[in-house]
């Protein structure tokens, strides 16, 4: 086998554990990174990545806060909308009950006339007829 030191069975030297298969093949703790591979120029593509990744989350960061604003600013209009649309509905009903209320009155003295006039002159003896 390999390595005097080792009592592992396998041929390099470390406990085997069940691996899962992947789309590409990662380097595992019993397989380092070669330095080469560190320094690839891919690696400084991937960290300029990253800065323009932090700008984009700034950029969905300032998005999210004007978007925010935007539905505070929704809601409030929406409020103040209702509560005019409350007020006006008030005011119109406001407006019917005393218009129901002049009728009601008008009609029951008309009402109460008609019965005074069927009464006839003989419970109202002093009153001339209207």
């Amino acid at each position: 086998m390999g390595d005097p030191s080792s009592s592992s069975s396998n041929p390099e030297g470390t406990p085997t554990r069940p691996q899962t298969p992947g789309p590409t093949e990662h380097p595992t703790p019993t397989q380092p990174p070669t330095p080469s591979a560190i320094a690839t120029p891919q690696r400084v593509v991937l960290g300029k990545r990253k800065r323009g990744g932090d700008e984009h989350l700034a950029q969905e960061e300032r998005h999210h806060v004007r978007n925010l604003a935007q539905v505070d600013r929704h809601w409030q209009l929406t409020m103040e909308a209702t509560a005019r649309a409350r007020e006006e509905e008030m005011a119109l009903r406001r407006e019917e009950n005393a218009q129901t209320q002049a009728f009601n009155l008008a009609f029951l003295h008309t009402l109460g006339q008609v019965v005074d006039s069927r009464r006839g002159p003989s419970l109202h003896e002093d009153e001339p007829p209207l």
